[in-house]
């Protein structure tokens, strides 16, 4: 084989593997893409019945069953009840 034709060869062999990872990359982005148009994001406790989310998730601290709420930049503040005191479940004590 002359080197020309191994140049060739090479340079086939790189349009055939970029072309299928550019495929294989444009299916995934739409793929994900349609599912996340198709399927509502998850709601939890902080989210009105109906319309948009509220913007934070509930987070519930294992050890102490403390409920805290997170905003989208990772803020944490205690989830407050209607009495002002900081929302708990209670715990199994797992020993």
């Amino acid at each position: 084989m002359s080197p020309k034709e191994v140049e060739r060869i090479g340079k086939k062999f790189t349009e055939g593997a970029l072309w299928a990872i550019g495929k294989w990359t444009l299916i995934v982005v739409v793929g994900t893409a349609v599912f996340q148009a198709i399927s509502p994001p998850a709601r939890d406790a902080t989210d009105p019945p109906s319309g948009a989310r509220s913007g934070v998730r509930l987070r519930t601290d294992s050890g102490t069953g403390c409920q805290y709420l997170e905003t989208k930049g990772g803020a944490l503040t205690p989830r407050m009840g209607r009495d002002g005191r900081q929302i708990c479940m209670e715990v199994e004590n797992g020993q």
